[in-house]
């Protein structure tokens, strides 16, 4: 009986390493797929950053942004690249370090990051509203217009007075 109950025991922790072995291998192809999207949004963002250096300097005004603008694209291809190379335990160790190091500078790039989720998450809706309603969906004046009949223009309604307000021919 003690036997099979051990059995039973090794079984279940045995089915237990081997879930947790397979969620983690998961976890990091799901880690790895993401980290390689960022890499290339982040070697998109260095392009076009080069691009506006390229028109900077063609129009030969703004020679000093677009030395800005190549270093700024330099500094996110060297993102973009350790992105692609770095394993899922050297960036988490990286980012504990920085964390520790800078914790105003991992707070701050939060909070920006923050912001532009909810940016895309905002024009995200506005384009399933239009979608859903029309390009420009239904917009409401602040006060109703009425027809007065006879008259040429239109008139606010003031539910206060039951009556048009002003501008409209009232009329006989």
């Amino acid at each position: 009986m003690r036997d099979q109950v051990r059995g039973l025991k090794d079984q279940a922790i045995e089915q237990g390493r081997t879930s947790l072995r397979d969620a983690r291998d998961r976890a990091a192809s799901s880690l790895g797929e993401s980290k390689g999207r960022v890499a290339e949004q982040i070697g998109a963002v260095a392009h076009a950053f080069r691009q506006a250096g390229d028109q900077l300097r063609g129009q030969q005004q703004g020679q000093r942004i677009a030395g800005l603008t190549d270093a700024m694209a330099q500094q996110a291809e060297q993102a973009a690249d350790y992105l692609r190379r770095a394993d899922a335990a050297v960036l988490r160790h990286d980012v504990e370090r920085l964390t520790r190091s800078q914790p105003a500078l991992v707070l701050g790039g939060a909070f920006v990051a923050g912001l532009i989720g909810a940016r895309f998450l905002k024009s995200s809706e506005r384009r399933r509203h239009e979608d859903r309603y029309g390009q420009g969906g239904f917009e409401y004046d602040s006060e109703p217009v009425y027809r007065t009949p006879g008259a040429t223009m239109p008139a606010a309604y003031s539910p206060a007075l039951n009556a048009p307000i002003g501008g409209a021919d009232v009329g006989s």
